[in-house]
């Protein structure tokens, strides 16, 4: 499961904070995808996460497979390995990303820059579909969907976006794609 934003600072708020001896927890609107024959399910901006076992409906998932909780388990916070979100120009940016091989693990910074256009020209937008990603074909009312062979499915729009941004001193193009935008 892939969590973004508010509904990641949400999930590590709650296992910080909750019983970590509960053995189910309740996710609510999620975006299944497949991709690579493997399921994914990616948060939204609905996204809710329960645990308690007052709730009726994991009382009785709990009951029903005859379960009793399990040792705690380890909350892992992800962040521990980013000691110092480091505040860099772009010129650091540039110079960091020259002289990196494709060997260089990733590395998190924060670049303080005004975004001063749009760059149109290498920009574009298709509705996909939320099975497989493939691009929809409109037919009269519906979206269809080749490769699913579905028919009327629900589509999401898929978009890349080239900002012009500048910090001051120097200026980059910054590629955006989907989410990123909202």
């Amino acid at each position: 499961m892939s969590l973004w934003d508010e509904a990641a600072s949400a999930f590590r708020g709650l296992l910080k904070a909750g019983d970590k001896s509960q053995s189910v927890m309740l996710v609510t609107t999620v975006n299944p995808k497949l991709f690579g024959g493997n399921l994914y399910l990616n948060s939204t901006q609905g996204t809710r996460f329960f645990f308690d076992t007052s709730i009726s409906e994991i009382a009785e998932f709990v009951s029903s497979i005859g379960s009793t909780p399990p040792e705690d388990y380890t909350c892992v916070d992800t962040l521990e390995g980013v000691k110092k979100k480091e505040l860099v120009s772009i010129g650091d940016l540039n110079t960091f990303i020259s002289n990196s091989n494709e060997q260089t693990q990733e590395a998190d910074f924060l670049c303080k820059a005004q975004i001063v256009g749009v760059i149109q020209k290498n920009g574009w937008f298709f509705v996909s579909c939320t099975g497989c990603h493939k691009k929809l074909e409109k037919r009269g009312t519906s979206l269809d969907c080749s490769r699913c062979a579905t028919s009327d499915v629900t589509g999401v729009v898929r978009f890349r976006v080239e900002l012009a941004v500048d910090d001051g001193k120097d200026s980059a193009t910054f590629v955006v794609f989907d989410k990123e935008m909202n």
